[in-house]
Formats: structure tokens, C-alpha cells, sequence
């Protein structure tokens, strides 16, 4: 007999472990964070009565699931996923001296990038554009290290590895600010990075905004240690530690 699970994705997964409860061969299921997308989903599988806890990736995911099934609260949290700081740290002996452009949507209210990278290089910036799903972690790792800044667009993130990764290669980042966003065709409240902090980065609106929080950051950039915030709440040992904690004391 287990004393707990953690069905951390899955829905086959997660219903093969309720099963096994009722069976009682484990004791405790703690679920999530990347099982649904709403709570309600699968018939608010989430809400199941042996289903003891459940995991998002964000506080926002928490007031979303709370939306369809109210029964869990009590029983919910958020915890990112760490990443590894040894993998993602910076090459002290490559120049940093180009800014990166990470576009993950460019369609919809987020736009093209090209007039925000004619703007960084007209500033006499060197500027390297990379698209989601075109690049393995050593392209993305090699790009960061030879970056001081990046700029981020998507939608919406629950979590925002992609940029965890970038902090702890201690590159500070600009992102675009998105509060909602459609899915299902249902709307809810977002953030394109939850987790984002004044040591890590800041958000812009459009591009003139961009051009405000650009100089900001040029004027300032001894403010960004985006490495030692990872390293203090985002590594793996970190966020491995606290669902440990979680874990063994509920």
C-alpha cells in the first residue's frame, strides 16, 4: 500500500489511482497540475470525493477551478515545476550582447514582432527572433547565453517554464501583458506570466509601452538578478522540497 500519489498529468492516470483507492491500496491522491484545463472538465473528475488534493500551476488556475466546483476549497493549491539551474545558468564566457526575441503566438491580439524588433535594432541592438516548436533546449539555452534581455509573447501561461528557464540563465525578460483569453469558447482570466517579479523582469502593453519599459530596464538593469530569484524559489530542489512538505504534512 501506497500512503500517497502524486498523478502529476494524466486522466487515465488519475482514474487508474482512484481506483485504486477505493481498493484501498493507496491512501491519499494529490492531483495535478496538467490534468485539465477546467475543473469541470471530464465531469469534474478533479472534484471526485477520493481526490484529496489538488495541484495548479498558478493561484490564477486556483480562482479558475474554484469557479466550477467551489467544493474545492480546502483542497487546492498552486506549486510550479522547478527547473534545472545547473542545465539553465549562464556561459560567463560568451559575450551577452544581443537581445532575444521568444514569439510564441503571433496572431490574435499579440501581433506581429518585427515592428518591436526594428525598434531594438534602430537602437543599435543586435536581435535574434526564435519561434515555439522550432528549436531543441541547446538551441534555446545557446540563444539565452548569448542574450542580456528577452522578450516574450504568447497568450496566456499557467506557469511559464520557458521563462524560468530564461531567469535562471539569469536573463531578465519583457512580456507582453494578456489578462484574458478564450478556450472552448468559454473566457477566463490569465496572465501570460504568473510568476513574473520585479527582480525577473516587467510587462508591457503595446509598443509604446514597450519603448517605456525598454529604457526602464536599460537604466536599470543592475535591479534584474533573475538567476538568484530561480535559484531561491524556482529550482528543482526548491519545488521538489515544497510538494515533498505538502505532501507529508496535509
Amino acid at each position: 500500500m501506497a500512503d500517497t500519489v502524486i498523478v502529476l498529468a494524466g486522466v487515465r492516470t488519475l482514474r487508474q489511482a482512484i481506483r485504486f483507492k477505493r481498493q484501498y491500496r493507496i491512501k491519499k491522491i494529490f492531483a495535478g497540475p496538467n490534468i485539465v484545463t477546467f475543473s469541470s472538465d471530464y465531469d469534474s473528475l478533479l472534484a471526485s470525493q477520493e481526490i484529496d488534493f489538488v495541484i495548479t500551476p498558478c493561484d490564477l488556475v486556483v480562482n479558475l477551478y474554484l469557479e466550477d466546483n467551489p467544493s474545492l476549497n480546502g483542497k487546492i493549491f498552486s506549486w510550479p515545476a522547478g527547473v534545472d539551474t545547473e542545465y539553465w545558468r549562464p556561459d560567463k564566457s560568451m559575450n551577452r550582447n544581443s537581445i532575444l526575441i521568444f514569439e510564441k503566438q503571433n496572431k490574435g491580439p499579440v501581433g506581429p514582432v518585427e515592428p518591436y524588433a526594428d525598434y531594438l535594432r534602430c537602437r543599435g541592438w543586435d536581435v535574434q527572433i526564435i519561434k515555439y516548436g522550432s528549436f531543441s533546449h541547446g538551441q534555446y539555452l545557446t540563444a539565452l547565453r548569448s542574450s542580456c534581455l528577452m522578450l516574450g509573447f504568447v497568450i496566456d501561461e499557467s506557469q511559464g517554464i520557458a521563462w524560468a528557464e530564461a531567469w535562471s540563465a539569469d536573463v531578465p525578460t519583457l512580456i507582453w501583458r494578456n489578462t484574458s483569453n478564450v478556450s472552448n469558447g468559454r473566457r477566463y482570466s490569465c496572465s501570460t506570466a504568473p510568476y513574473l517579479t520585479l527582480q525577473s523582469g516587467l510587462f508591457f502593453n503595446d509598443l509604446e509601452d514597450f519603448k517605456i519599459q525598454f529604457r526602464y530596464w536599460e537604466e536599470h538593469r543592475d535591479q534584474f538578478t533573475p538567476r538568484t530569484w530561480v535559484l531561491e524559489h524556482m529550482s528543482d530542489e526548491v519545488c521538489a522540497t515544497l510538494l515533498y512538505k505538502k505532501a507529508t504534512e496535509c
